[in-house]
């Protein structure tokens, strides 16, 4: 092609891709097919040709623009790698490897050809394992020769690397696609797959701290990633360290202030900070984008606890029960009571939570009509104490679990585990273990989870007034208690105190105390101390007590951790109880002890208070972020002192 005759065929060619721009095909392909007619050898038209086949969905029309030149022109090595590419893009792999192959034996030292014949192979292997339905590792086994000498000719190619891991990835080889996931990482620009690929295999291996590391050491990658920084969100999650968490995703914000994502996560970081009004602000908006996502609505609840605002916090209870994977959830085909009038109906109430929580809300049950044949499930362990609470009302075993299985949710993770931001994978499978149970035996006209009777009966703050009660146990079972020697045998204070919990985690551990921690407090004069911990056994407390020679002991015989009757009777009878937040501390609020109670910030019991308005006198040490109970010792044994004339209304009335 002479030079007046190349000139007129790129203005033509400039015209066809206006038509094409402008979604006129046809015009743009007439022009095309011209020009291939008079110029055949017009590399450029052809391309145009084979986009405007491809936007039409014709891959194959699209292969054969290019196809029947390149063969004419085997010496052409861009037009076969060109070609080769083509194929690919039409998913014809094995018939791209030919024109690929063709432009490595003219290239032989060309890193790029390299990697276009091995991405092509890799592909077409996939291709047919997945139309054969062999996904066995050893398919991809041929593969991996070849890519390990590609990396043997051609070390500085990190992209050609970063290929290379996908082959020994897909061929079992994880350890050996990690290092070359790794080395990509070094390339610029950067390889998105290649850090995505490294992070995902941190992130299943719970390496956490690796993953905090590399966002400092890849910083700019850490943000414009999208898989990247939620990974990195959600280490910072894991490890609790939601301060940094929030610094690095308002940075991420900063530079894309429409990933609902990463407003979602700051969100919750926020909420464990202790900034409700931010993390309000950043949660509403994250569900107006994201409305399916039911881990969302959780922690909206939880702030709106958190603010007092308990009738909007009411709105989002049940999304919970969308995510839950530890505590039961009845899938019952009864409808929901929600309010209204069901007098001589048959209504269930399952505890749906922890034995805290059933403390929590057992007295609401009260507030049930009478009218209504009333049913609560409960725990096994809950059952005798409920039986004397509640005599009234039928009170019965929750359903066996008979299985815990995986569920498959294709939905981005909705915050499934506590620690895991909303959506970190999204589009991929996630995996929830979630528990099933026996089916429950009775004819219901209604449910309602023990924890929802709030949404009904305490709709404010001010619903609380005059209604928050203490249960009150006959006095023939707490008499053995009150009657003995450790209770009877000096004029001092009796204190139930608890240090710990059995669901400790790098987001609660703050908020808890070893035995030794408490030594100060033990030596505090005028007190005796009762253990209320209920993973501290009798003879520990003995140890301890000679160990150490303070005034700490255990009721002989009492089962702390079982027997909650009998716990619960002897809880009553104590003056005071001082410790951070658990079931001991939620019994002593519900049977009317005046309490000392040390929670973390985020923590919605006290519902924006300085006291627990579920109970009568509990007050609340709400910890803030960055502190820790340890900094809160002297507060505790300035209020013991305080208090330390106090004599319970069980012990008065004795």
């Amino acid at each position: 092609m002479n030079r007046a005759n190349k000139k007129r065929a790129e203005k033509e060619l400039k015209a066809a891709q206006k038509l094409f721009n402008a979604a006129s095909y046809s015009q743009a392909a007439e022009i095309c097919h011209n020009q291939i007619q008079t110029y055949p050898d017009f590399l450029p038209a052809r391309e145009l040709l084979a986009e405007i086949f491809f936007t039409l969905g014709k891959p194959h029309e699209a292969s054969a623009t290019m196809v029947d030149l390149a063969v004419k022109n085997p010496e052409d090595i861009e037009l076969q790698s060109k070609t080769g590419r083509t194929l690919q893009r039409a998913k014809l792999f094995n018939d791209a490897v030919e024109f690929f192959q063709n432009a490595v034996t003219k290239a032989p030292t060309n890193s790029q050809k390299w990697a276009d014949l091995i991405a092509c192979m890799y592909a077409a292997t996939a291709q047919e394992s997945r139309q054969t339905g062999n996904a066995s590792p050893a398919a991809f086994t041929p593969l991996v020769t070849l890519g390990k000498n590609a990396l043997q000719s051609f070390p500085e190619d990190l992209q050609l690397c970063a290929l290379v891991g996908d082959i020994f990835s897909a061929a079992g080889l994880e350890n050996a696609a990690i290092l070359c996931f790794k080395r990509a990482m070094q390339a610029t620009p950067v390889i998105p797959e290649a850090h995505i690929r490294w992070l995902e295999d941190r992130l299943r291996n719970q390496a956490y701290e690796d993953i905090v590391a590399y966002s400092e050491k890849h910083a700019n990658a850490s943000l414009e990633i999208p898989a990247a920084r939620r990974m990195i969100g959600a280490s910072l999650d894991h490890l609790a360290l939601f301060d940094r968490e929030e610094t690095f995703l308002s940075r991420a914000l900063a530079r894309f202030p429409e990933d609902a994502h990463l407003r979602a996560g700051r969100g919750r970081a926020r909420m464990f900070l202790g900034k409700f009004e931010e993390a309000l602000e950043d949660l509403n908006k994250s569900i107006r984008a994201l409305p399916e996502q039911a881990g969302l609505k959780y922690e909206r609840n939880l702030v709106q606890k958190n603010l007092g605002n308990i009738a909007q916090a009411a709105k989002d209870e049940y999304a919970r029960f969308e995510i839950q994977t530890q505590n039961p959830v009845l899938d019952l085909d009864v409808p929901h009571w929600k309010g209204e009038s069901i007098e001589g109906k048959r209504l269930l109430v399952w505890s749906d939570q922890g034995i805290g929580d059933v403390f929590k809300h057992v007295q609401l049950m009260k507030e049930i009509p009478s009218e209504v044949q009333t049913t609560l499930l409960s725990r096994k362990k809950t059952l005798d104490l409920l039986r004397v609470i509640l005599p009234e009302i039928d009170i019965q075993q929750l359903p066996r679990q008979v299985e815990t299985f995986q569920l498959e949710d294709s939905r981005d993770n909705a915050a499934g585990k506590a620690a895991a931001p909303i959506g970190l994978f999204p589009g991929k499978q996630q995996k929830r273990l979630m528990n099933k149970y026996e089916k429950v035996d009775g004819n219901y006209d209604y449910q309602i989870p023990l924890t929802c009777l709030y949404t009904l009966f305490r709709p404010n703050l001010r619903s609380f007034i005059d209604k928050t009660m203490a249960i009150r146990l006959p006095h023939e079972i707490m008499k053995p208690f009150l009657e003995h020697e450790l209770m009877r045998h000096n004029g001092n204070t009796k204190v139930g105190l608890a240090w710990s919990s059995i669901k400790k985690n790098k987001l609660t551990d703050r908020n808890y105390l070893s035995l030794e921690d408490l030594l100060p407090i033990l030596r505090l004069p005028g007190f005796d101390f009762f253990n209320l911990q209920y993973s501290a056994s009798e003879e520990e407390i003995k140890a301890f007590r000679e160990e150490f020679d303070v005034p700490i002991y255990h009721i002989p015989g009492l089962d702390i951790n079982d027997d909650l009757l009998n716990t619960a009777a002897f809880t009553a009878c104590l003056d005071l109880f001082a410790g951070p937040a658990n079931s001991s501390a939620d019994m002593a609020g519900a049977m009317g002890v005046k309490s000392y109670r040390m929670d973390l910030v985020h923590l919605p019991e006290n519902l924006g208070q300085q006291f627990i308005p579920w109970y009568e006198d509990q007050f609340c040490r709400s910890i803030p972020w960055g502190k820790t109970v340890h900094d809160y010792l002297d507060d505790m044994s300035d209020w013991l002192l305080q208090n330390r004339d106090h004599r319970s209304i069980v012990r008065q009335t004795n």
